[in-house]
């Protein structure tokens, strides 16, 4: 298997626009589950997923420098 060393840090701008994207759709569908309209765990998962897979990279980033 043949591997790209450089890919992580191409895929670096789609993964710090994408999670927080993750976040601002997710709130609102927490916002709605809330008021019975869809179902919470998607929109609680998909919202702490994004957060996580935001958070954890930036912090990565500054520790490293």
């Amino acid at each position: 298997m043949i591997t790209c060393p450089t890919a992580p840090h191409r895929a670096q701008p789609v993964r710090l626009t994408g999670h927080p994207l993750a976040i601002t759709l997710g709130l609102p569908g927490l916002r709605y589950a809330q008021r019975g309209i869809g179902r919470m765990w998607p929109a609680a998962t998909g919202t702490a997923l994004g957060a996580a897979a935001f958070v954890l990279p930036c912090l990565l980033l500054v520790l490293a420098y």
